[in-house]
């Protein structure tokens, strides 16, 4: 896996239109996701139209922290977006570990801290599940 940017500036610029310019289907963005390196990452994170399974959710939360900012910072902003316009994706994102999502609200970039916090406040307006997921977020969170 490259986790870096490419050779040149050049390089980087024609990638970053290629990626920007194109569309790519669910599955090839999951996989950009999973296994790109920085730019590709970033772009599939944003172009993340909709989450359809843990496997989705988890791809999207797995980026939240350990990555560049970059990609930390688009995959916040997608689940955001996700979370605030499709009550049956909060049920997916609510089965996700607790503790990356506590983890994501004490980032160094305080865009992550508020999006993630924004989601998980959209998160417990939800059902009874979610509360109880917010709580063991919390629990992290006092922990820490």
């Amino acid at each position: 896996m490259n986790t870096g940017f490419y050779k040149d500036l050049d390089t980087n610029f024609e990638q970053a239109c290629y990626l920007c310019e194109n569309e790519f289907s669910h599955e090839e963005l999951l996989e950009l996701l999973k296994n790109g390196n920085i730019p590709q990452k970033q772009i599939a994170a944003l172009k993340f139209d909709y989450v359809n399974s843990e496997n989705d959710a988890r791809a999207l939360v797995s980026v939240l922290t350990g990555c560049d900012g970059k990609i930390r910072e688009a995959a916040a902003l997608k689940i955001f977006q996700i979370i605030s316009s499709d009550l049956e994706s909060r049920k997916l994102f609510c089965k996700m570990p607790p503790k990356i999502f506590a983890d994501a609200t004490i980032d160094i970039n305080a865009n992550i801290c508020r999006l993630v916090v924004d989601s998980l406040f959209r998160l417990r307006s939800g059902t009874f599940e979610n509360a109880e997921h917010c709580l063991s977020i919390n629990h992290f969170i006092e922990k820490s």
